[in-house]
């Protein structure tokens, strides 16, 4: 089942890229922004108080540091999106997951937001060279 959600989460990401590039050709970088956040809280906020019948969570519990998160989101699907609009969905989404997963490896590596530390393996690196070879020669060959 996860590996199921993870596939179908790679899919909604990729089409989400595609979609807000779209929108931002369309109405521009910012009202795209305001658009895709407004409908996400509008999506949340319903299924928060139709289907979740617990109470809201206080802000003031969270750690500031937390809402880092909502900056960064608002940050990448605007990067992801105007990458896709200039270079394309295939090269920019496979630029975003090799960065992701190098990214990754450092988070874990180190430990960073409280998560348990897995040391990183050098024979990663591998896989990280035939990653980059691939979106080179995908961006040198116009494939």
């Amino acid at each position: 089942m996860n590996v199921f959600l993870v596939i179908l989460n790679g899919s909604l990401l990729t089409m989400a890229v595609a979609a807000n590039a779209l929108l931002i050709k369309s109405v521009g970088k910012f009202s795209a922004i305001f658009i895709l956040n407004l409908v996400g809280f509008l999506l949340i906020g319903f299924y928060f108080f139709v289907f979740k019948k617990s109470k809201m969570v206080s802000l003031s519990d969270i750690p500031k540091y937390l809402f880092l998160s909502g900056a960064l989101g608002i940050i990448s699907t605007m990067l992801s999106s105007l990458a896709a609009l200039h270079i394309g969905t295939t090269i920019a989404v496979a630029a975003m997951l090799s960065t992701r997963i190098i990214t990754a490896g450092v988070v874990d590596n180190y430990g960073f937001f409280e998560r348990e530390r897995r040391k990183f393996l050098p024979k990663r690196l591998m896989s990280f060279a035939l990653m980059f070879a691939g979106i080179l020669i995908m961006v040198l060959w116009k494939i």
